[in-house]
């Protein structure tokens, strides 16, 4: 999901950053939008998926019983993580888009 999440945070920087230097200042924020709900869709699918079959990724990795049990509940914590991620990292690449040095610091 991180690949996913970065990739369309620099897609955001640029676009905003190309749309400003248009002149077209009015399209930032539903651009922002766009972008935004396409990263939640993604995230929220692959973390409805891992949620529902933990066991599916964990068997990955060929431990015993026990560890999957442990692991259950850090795959909940970490898929919530990836949702906020998605949503954050998109939105700090669009303030850095913005070329505004003040609001980026």
């Amino acid at each position: 999901m991180g690949c996913i999440s970065w990739s369309l945070a620099a897609t955001t920087a640029a676009m905003v950053s190309n749309v400003i230097g248009q002149g077209k200042h009015e399209k930032v924020q539903p651009l922002i939008l766009k972008i935004i709900s396409i990263s939640l869709t993604a995230s929220i699918i692959i973390c409805v998926f891992l949620n529902l079959f933990p066991q599916t990724l964990l068997s990955v990795f060929g431990q015993d019983e026990s560890f999957n049990q442990h692991a259950i509940p850090v795959i909940r914590v970490v898929t919530f993580a990836m949702v906020l991620m998605s949503f954050g990292t998109v939105w700090l690449n669009a303030v850095t888009g913005t070329g505004n040095s003040r609001i980026t610091f």
